[in-house]
């Protein structure tokens, strides 16, 4: 196969994982942001909203990262058992991260920080990442099962 041949074969993979992410794994985080969105909406976003919508968004993007890595594995044509489980948590986090950083600078660019607190975040990042570990324990759990009644 000829280098350029190469290029598209390996463009057109990416592009068929990436159609597959799309399909099989992004509902996962947009349902979560749009449930809190209008939980929050109608209910208020605390004492009950924003703890569980931060522990299912944990749980959420690990999903999607689980799900990406198994895609691109299947896709390659590896079918490892194993899984970057620490990568996929870790990556979990840093979206948690990534939103309460988000979160705080649009309270800033508001000038609303009154309602920022440093526990609210520090409680956030814990449920997150409990959704997260949480789910990739059972995933994990859940394929070892179905591979032992395979074998």
């Amino acid at each position: 196969m000829t280098n350029t041949a190469s290029k598209i074969s390996n463009a057109d993979r990416w592009l068929n994982a990436a159609g597959q992410v799309a399909k099989e794994a992004v509902w996962a985080p947009v349902a979560v942001y749009t449930v809190h969105h209008f939980l929050g909406e109608w209910f208020g976003h605390e004492p009950y909203v924003d703890p569980v919508m931060h522990f299912a968004g944990g749980a959420a993007v690990a999903f999607l990262f689980w799900r990406s890595i198994t895609i691109w594995q299947r896709q390659r044509g590896d079918f490892a058992a194993a899984k970057p489980v620490l990568l996929v948590f870790g990556l979990a986090v840093l979206v948690a991260m990534a939103w309460e950083l988000m979160e705080y600078l649009i309270f800033v660019y508001n000038g609303t920080t009154k309602w920022w607190t440093l526990l609210n975040t520090l409680r956030d990042l814990a449920l997150g990442a409990t959704g997260a570990a949480l789910l990739l324990a059972w995933l994990r759990r859940r394929e070892q099962g179905a591979r032992s009644a395979i074998s």
